[in-house]
């Protein structure tokens, strides 16, 4: 077994007699030089695969396989079912107005399918999903309306292959309401594979987005129950609200079917050319908002997602559509604090695009994410509480599933060609979270404008591209009046006013936190100095406890026990190694 020696790094291949347990044998460094070459100095532990000479003191580790690398993830392919239709079924879709001709274009068929809900085998009607006539997914539905999808097989539009050469599409709710669209003469009409799923982050517009980069038009025609309009506004966040329009239904009728059911192809059809665009933006009547007044007034108002720090949490939650800016004087910790507050908000289902030019390569940057994911060091240099193998593949999962990394040629560093990356990610991989770190990095081509008005102009961009794309936008932004206390001899805490640029740091945004770390005690304060909507937070100060190995933030009030690393106690001369708490096992 080859194992390394952990200060330097030196590989030994050592002829161990057991397989679990401990042993005691010659040490492989020290024995060759020492008198007594046989004296078994040298104790192992195989469980934890770690061991210490009693002699010379060096630790050895198991030589571990290289990090299992991530790869393109590989879909299941379903095998074409072509059962023909019972008679039972073809009436079961004549009564919902169906043809047999809409059923045969779509290749519909049935045949038994086992399905969880029920644990058994049932008669399923069967959907195929196609991409280029190819079978990619099928859903199974069961007379008691059960569904499932095939495990592991490609998550798509339902007639995905419409949409070709076509420059405008309708996207229903169900597989029902595609066909029932096909009965009334609209063809270029897909169906969202699962509903209005609240737990979906629409994957299957993230494998298909191409499909509507040359529609100019997209008619949203989702059910008219709340989590149908929810839905209908993500797809349209998604799409781009400018492009899509609303259909509406007759009243009694909830979907494309029901009209179909109870009113006829033709009707149905008028319904889709009324589709109207949703409300301009600026240009409002009461109208247009009057269902979000009562819902307020039922519920409250809506407060912003929680990052889990029970004292932080008071003072600031995260909400869509707003701007957030981050400063501190320098080496404060922003952009760590930062990382930690994204962290918290990817692990709650959240997607991230990151412009982090201090952060580069992106591989330290993994590393960094990485700690504060785990709880465990990424590095080497903290081998008794480093994270394992298994732990850095999940933490790969993890970062490949919820973070983009933004990186513009230097020439495009610009404020708009950073708002257009935020319009591209936000379609293509659904984002709800953008940072950029820092704000000089940005090209700030200011032409004939003061630098105030350019300042002024760049945050009203970037608020408005929140407000549009419901993105949380956060900028860390360093300041440029460093000044210290002159009775304390510290530096002062730095505020939006603070940095450069002009007033409209606090003017403008939302919300302003600013990072400071008392160098004596190396407590950090997060100061929240604006807080643009009462119910998003308040004023006022929170303290943390900064990990240098994790690089996680703990708040100073926070008793909980932090993990007890204990080194390899040594081993006398007759025992072998008594591991009490076994290390985290990989050194490179």
């Amino acid at each position: 077994m080859e194992i390394i020696e952990k200060e330097s790094r030196k590989v030994y291949q050592v002829d161990f007699k057991k397989t679990t347990g401990e042993e005691s044998l010659a040490c492989p460094e020290c024995s060759p030089t020492r008198k007594d070459k046989k004296s078994k100095c040298f104790g192992w532990n195989h469980d934890i695969g770690a061991g210490r000479c009693n002699h010379c003191e060096l630790v050895f580790y198991v030589k571990k396989e290289n990090p299992t690398k991530i790869e393109e993830k590989k879909y299941v392919l379903p095998k074409a079912n072509l059962t023909q239709l019972s008679e039972k079924t073809l009436k079961w879709f004549n009564d919902r107005g169906i043809s047999q001709t809409t059923l045969m274009r779509f290749k519909i068929s049935e045949g038994l399918e086992w399905m969880p809900q029920d644990e058994k085998e049932m008669n399923t009607v069967q959907f195929g999903y196609y991409i280029n006539d190819q079978l990619i997914n099928v859903k199974y539905r069961t007379g008691n309306k059960h569904f499932k999808l095939v495990k592991d097989a490609k998550l798509v539009f339902y007639n995905l292959d419409s949409l070709v050469d076509k420059d405008t599409c309708t996207i229903v709710e169900g597989e029902i309401d595609c066909l029932s669209m096909y009965e009334a003469g609209i063809y270029s009409c897909i169906s969202v594979p699962n509903g209005a799923s609240k737990s979906s982050k629409l994957e299957y517009l993230d494998n298909c987005w191409q499909y509507f980069e040359d529609k100019k038009t997209i008619i949203i025609a989702t059910d008219s129950d709340g989590v149908g309009v929810e839905l209908r506004d993500e797809l349209a966040r998604r799409l781009g609200r400018e492009r899509c329009k609303i259909m509406p239904y007759p009243e009694g009728c909830k979907d494309s079917n029901d009209v179909l059911v109870k009113h006829g192809a033709n009707v149905l059809k008028k319904h889709w050319e009324d589709s109207y665009d949703f409300p301009m933006e600026g240009v409002k009547t009461l109208m247009d908002f009057d269902e979000k007044i009562n819902d307020l007034f039922i519920n409250g108002y809506p407060s912003g997602k929680k990052t889990g720090f029970a004292e932080f949490d008071k003072y600031i939650t995260w909400a869509s559509g707003q701007v957030t800016v981050v400063t501190g004087i320098p080496n404060s910790g922003k952009s760590e604090f930062t990382d930690q507050i994204l962290v918290k908000m990817a692990m709650q289902g959240e997607k991230v695009g990151m412009f982090s030019a201090e952060n580069q390569p992106e591989e330290y940057h993994f590393a960094k994410l990485a700690e504060k994911f785990v709880g465990k060091s990424f590095s080497a240099e903290n081998s008794f509480f480093r994270m394992s193998t298994e732990e850095l593949m999940k933490a790969k999962e993890f970062v490949l599933d919820h973070f983009f990394f933004v990186e513009l040629k230097e020439e495009n560093l610009t404020v708009d060609a950073m708002i257009d990356k935020i319009k591209e990610l936000v379609l293509r991989k659904g984002i709800n979270f953008f940072m950029i770190d820092p704000w000089n990095y940005l090209e700030h081509n200011m032409g004939n404008k003061s630098e105030t008005q350019y300042i002024g102009e760049s945050l009203t961009k970037f608020c408005n591209c929140a407000k549009r794309y419901k993105v949380h936008i956060i900028i860390v932004a360093h300041p440029t009046k460093i000044q210290k206390d002159r009775d304390t001899g510290k530096y002062k805490v730095a505020t939006l006013y603070d940095i450069a640029g002009s007033a409209n740091w606090f003017n403008k945004v939302d919300n302003g936190l600013s990072v400071y770390v008392d160098r004596e005690t190396q407590i950090v304060e997060i100061h929240i100095q604006k807080i643009r909507f009462k119910w998003i937070g308040k004023l006022g100060m929170c303290q943390f406890k900064w990990d240098y190995y994790t690089g996680r933030y703990k708040e100073l009030n926070d008793n909980t026990p932090e993990p007890v690393i204990e080194e390899p106690k040594k081993i006398t001369t007759n025992s072998t190694v008594d591991w009490n708490n076994p290390t985290n096992d990989i050194v490179f």
